[in-house]
């Protein structure tokens, strides 16, 4: 997936949004986890043993060859190297008791014990490039060949089996369905496909121009719901083929997904992670670590009420699905968070403009409260690592809220000569960042701010 932007209601190149934010406190802040010197994680599983395992690869240029491995609870890592030039891509706990990989560069499957002892299955196409892996019901491992167009079957035994796509499908994420099948994405043809146990294929295509859908899981009630790398949308497909989207106020496309421990729909773009309610509503935006600067391409809900999430360097680009490398001098982490989808929220537009003040009305939905400076602000430019990027966030007004637990409260906003012109002349949408990004801020929820 090329890094680029994704522009809402049509916008142009350099773009004007509002977002309000609010101080986050220590005790919600994510464990950060780094990896070895220029490794990131693809993919994430929790292994037999109970420990998050990681399929990593490693930057461009580094010459250190990508590994699997798990993470202790003391935090640190334990990594088993895979072959020269190889990297792992997804990673998933298989009906044998050890984990299965993907091995895109090498055209192979691996497996590895939770000691630590790899065996690599090559496919007959070494250039299919697996991408996507899952454990089947019928006790079989299932995977995609994004390269080739093809599913894949290999049984713990080693045995391979494949099945063939249309031409230029691409497909790439894969999960067990709730219906006995599974079920996959298509990015080249825009399709969410469905394969039977025993091959049989059926496919289901996408509407809107280019969504390039990316990862899939199943989600609550029994439904499938899937990333699109190509717009802000998140999708909903029911074992009957209907389709259901959902936008999301980020730039980008969207990227992991994961049903969490809290009953939402976890997703990522590029360095944000959000939540959505199985109605589609949005519960959460919210960066992890700060500067929001690494894409976070895998997230998975751990023991315990936890999720992990995974920082990538890698993106499939352009039409013709060349493979660009991006941010290869920034480490890679994993971070382990508890998935707080309540927030403090926006419930209405702004007041009106009165002596440079305005009065936003916020609701209060965390049991502990909602307290805190918040701070209004355009955010103007390209996405950071975008190329000739050009990015800052500008001050408008500041304010403070002290809420219970439930309560609603119209808050005050002091705004500067800036913030007072653009309230009071334009017709402006916002979109609320979250988390450890500018300056450790808690999130705020999508509003649209009207001209008073």
């Amino acid at each position: 997936m090329a890094l680029r932007i994704w522009l809402l209601g049509g916008l142009s190149a350099v773009i004007s949004s509002l977002v309000l934010v609010g101080s986050a406190r220590a005790s919600e802040e994510p464990a950060i986890f780094t990896m070895a010197p220029a490794m990131h994680a693809l993919g994430t599983a929790i292994g037999p043993d109970g420990k998050l395992w990681f399929a990593g690869t490693s930057s461009a240029g580094s010459r250190t060859p990508g590994a699997v491995g798990r993470v202790e609870p003391d935090g640190k890592t334990v990594e088993y190297g895979l072959q020269e030039n190889s990297g792992a891509s997804a990673i998933v706990s298989g009906p044998d008791g050890n984990l299965w990989f993907t091995e895109p560069d090498a055209g192979s499957i691996g497996r590895v014990t939770v000691g630590g002892v790899i065996t690599v299955f090559p496919l007959p196409d070494r250039l299919s490039r697996p991408a996507g892996i899952a454990a089947g019901p019928d006790g079989n491992l299932w995977f995609t060949e994004h390269a080739a167009g093809r599913i894949g079957r290999i049984t713990p035994a080693g045995v391979i089996a494949e099945f063939s796509l249309g031409p230029g499908s691409k497909p790439g994420g894969i999960v067990a369905g709730p219906d006995g099948n599974l079920w996959f994405t298509e990015r080249g043809t825009n399709r969410i496909g469905r394969i039977t146990p025993a091959g049989q294929i059926a496919e289901f295509q996408l509407p809107g121009a280019n969504p390039r859908p990316a990862a899939i899981v199943v989600g609550p009630g029994g439904s499938l719901w899937f990333s699109n790398e190509g717009t802000n949308r998140i999708g909903r497909i029911t074992t009957a083929g209907a389709i259901t989207e959902f936008p999301v106020p980020i730039l980008n496309g969207t990227e992991a997904i994961a049903a969490g421990p809290d009953g939402n729909l976890w997703f990522s773009s590029y360095g944000l992670v959000g939540a959505l309610a199985p109605d589609g509503r949005l519960a959460r935006l919210t960066c992890l670590k700060a500067g929001c600067n690494l894409p976070l391409l895998s997230l998975i809900a751990a023991p315990g009420g936890e999720m992990w999430a995974g920082t990538s360097t890698e993106y499939f680009g352009g039409g013709g699905g060349t493979y660009i490398i991006t941010n290869l001098t920034q480490p890679g982490y994993l971070a382990r968070f508890v998935p707080r989808s309540t927030s403090t929220e926006l419930t209405s537009g702004a007041r009106p403009v009165k002596r440079r003040r305005t009065r936003l009305r916020l609701s209060c939905g965390s049991p502990g409260g909602c307290h805190g400076n918040l701070r209004l602000v355009r955010q103007r430019g390209v996405f950071p690592g975008e190329a000739g990027a050009n990015y800052s966030v500008v001050p408008i007004g500041s304010g403070r809220y002290d809420l219970a637990p439930g309560e609603r409260e119209s808050v005050i906003v002091r705004l500067n000569r800036k913030g007072a012109k653009l309230l009071a002349n334009r017709r402006l949408g916002a979109w609320a960042l979250a988390g450890a990004g500018e300056d450790d801020l808690e999130t705020a929820r999508l509003v649209t701010l009207r001209r008073p």
